[in-house]
């Protein structure tokens, strides 16, 4: 059975579509998100409301908390399994494109490497910050660093590590290509730098207004949790620190954000096989939709 992949940055306009598509179709979606996959990160994570789900049932929605912990390749076999058991094509849509790997291709092989070398590279983090990280990963493997979140410490820790543990690149262990083991067609939304970057600007100016800054400090205990080492939670963690202002932090997490979209949009350019749709062009995602996936459905 095929199923329908919703591709774009952040902002672009992903759950807007994939919930019309799941309407019309009277489907489910499968949620690739790493971090609204946890209860609590609701405003920071751009989570679905209630009202914005319009009752189509999400996969990985709150289904966790912040003591419990869950890899990309759990994911990717939980969510296979459903789609494995699926009695009609879902909607699978998600910016979490290390997740979406796991779910549609799989994931590489990595050696495995002494936990002491990832306690040690914790501990200068803690010491010298992320900056260390990203100065040490840039050396060892500029192709990692130039593709990796690079304001993400957890994902820069598990670079160097596999450098330092193998001797080796962290990119050399990364296939180039993989072959599908989910039968998909993915449809990727087309938007314009300028576009987006408003967007995406005018979505971090919403969430301070609907309460980010009470959610983020309600998490201050969790600070630690891998979930949180990510843009729109990092950067206000410190403004509760008193180590600059709300102005400085509110700067951060729009520039933060749409260096983030930038990589994503890079990645998605340089994938096979997929569709591009202009991001607000609903008759046509819908028609595209229907005429390759759910031609039988409707």
């Amino acid at each position: 059975m095929r199923h329908l992949v919703i591709l774009g940055p952040t902002a672009s306009g992903k759950t807007k579509h994939a919930v019309a598509i799941a309407k019309a179709f009277n489907t489910e979606i499968i949620n690739v998100d790493s971090r609204q996959i946890f209860k609590g990160l609701d405003i920071g994570s751009a989570k679905p409301t209630i009202k914005e789900q319009e009752g189509i049932k999400h996969y990985f929605l709150d289904s966790l908390s912040l003591d419990e912990t869950y890899s990309a390749g759990e994911f990717g076999k939980d969510a296979r399994d459903i789609l494995n058991t699926a009695k009609k094509p879902l909607v699978i849509s998600g910016g979490s494109f290390f997740y979406m790997k796991a779910l549609l291709s799989g994931l590489d092989d990595f050696p495995k490497v002494d936990p002491a070398i990832r306690d040690s590279l914790n501990d200068e983090y803690q010491k010298k910050g992320i900056e260390y990280l990203q100065k040490r990963l840039s050396e060892l493997d500029s192709e990692c660093y130039k593709a990796i979140d690079q304001n993400n410490p957890r994902r820069l820790i598990r670079a160097l590590e596999v450098c330092i543990g193998s001797g080796r690149t962290f990119s050399s262990f990364k296939s180039k290509k993989r072959t599908p083991i989910v039968n998909t067609f993915n449809i990727a939304l087309d938007i314009g730098r300028d576009v987006l970057y408003e967007r995406i600007n005018s979505r971090v100016d919403h969430m301070l207004e609907n309460g980010l800054l009470d959610e983020v400090k309600g998490l201050i205990k969790y600070e630690s949790k891998s979930a949180l080492q990510t843009v729109g939670y990092q950067e206000l963690f410190p403004y509760f620190r008193n180590e600059y202002s709300l102005k400085e932090a509110t700067r951060l997490i729009k520039r933060n954000t749409r260096r983030f979209a930038k990589r994503q949009s890079t990645f998605l350019r340089s994938m096979d096989n997929i569709n591009w749709v202009n991001y607000d062009d609903n008759k046509a995602i819908l028609k595209m939709a229907e005429n390759q996936v759910f031609s039988d459905q409707s």
